[in-house]
């Protein structure tokens, strides 16, 4: 986000969140400290976005709502992005009460959410098996109030791709793209808070566009992700040896991440006279 031009202000909801790893856990009465130190010297005032991602703390979690409505008191444009970080892989890495909360209290209040196919899947109840129940489901969490959803990856079949997913939904129009794109076959730690603060610059970037959004997010992510790989197995690179998941080369992936060369292209469409509420 710092490279995409924007000044940023971290709340560290857990200080250490690599699973198996240790490290403080913040709660709500220290996210009201942080906010209210905030306010105290107005910068509350100034936040155009919100993005969050994993967190901790049940009582953290709760308070998100209340943060947005007084975040949108001062700027009611306030655009929030939910990184609904619930697991991967069929298995979950937070409490299952998460799932009520982000879907009956947070999703209804976010302008973007990017879910991947198994945090779709349980905010729905529904599996996905295929691009139609892909778009269901994203039919599904547009129905609980959000306009713009990205599932950033799906496994549908395909043994060396894998399948992304976007739709904005504005006024009676909307607009869908999906795009297949080369599997990494390595494990790696931070690539949804990657896709989802990419996507959170591309949509500013460009008033919205799903299908752009799709395609340089995608491409950056590719980009960091191959990178990563080669300086981890390589038979020469740091990681040579060690055993993933690994941390994502973003420092030396700042051109891909300020203009990612666009290979994999969206296929896009636009319906008219939608009625998703």
């Amino acid at each position: 986000k710092r490279i995409g031009g924007a000044d940023v202000i971290l709340v560290p909801s857990s200080p250490i969140s690599q699973p198996g790893w240790k490290g403080q856990v913040l709660h709500q009465k220290e996210l009201e400290e942080l906010m209210g130190g905030l306010a105290a010297k107005s910068l509350d005032r100034d936040f155009t976005h919100l993005l969050t991602g994993y967190i901790g703390s049940s009582s953290f979690l709760n308070h998100i709502p209340e943060l947005i409505r007084q975040l949108r008191q001062h700027n009611s444009n306030l655009v929030f992005v939910c990184d609904p970080v619930l697991g991967d892989n069929g298995r979950m890495c937070v409490p299952e009460s998460y799932v009520d909360i982000y879907r009956d209290y947070i999703i209804p209040l976010a302008d973007i959410v990017t879910p991947n196919q198994y945090e779709a899947e349980l905010l729905t109840g529904k599996p996905i098996l295929d691009a139609d129940d892909a778009w269901t489901v994203i039919d599904n969490i547009h129905s609980m109030g959000c306009p713009s959803v990205f599932l950033s990856s799906a496994h549908l079949g395909y043994d060396d791709y894998l399948l992304g997913f976007a739709s904005r939904v504005s006024g009676k129009k909307k607009t869908t793209a999906t795009l297949k794109c080369p599997l990494v076959h390595t494990s790696f730690t931070g690539t949804g808070e990657l896709y989802a603060a990419l996507v959170l610059a591309w949509m500013s970037r460009t008033g919205d566009d799903v299908v752009a959004t799709l395609e340089h997010t995608t491409a950056t992510v590719q980009a960091v992700l191959n990178r990563t790989s080669q300086s981890a197995t390589g038979k020469n690179g740091e990681g040579a040896g060690k055993k993933g998941p690994y941390h994502l080369k973003l420092i030396q992936s700042k051109s891909d991440i300020e203009e990612p060369n666009i290979i994999v292209k969206c296929k896009s469409s636009l319906d008219s006279d939608v009625d998703w509420q």
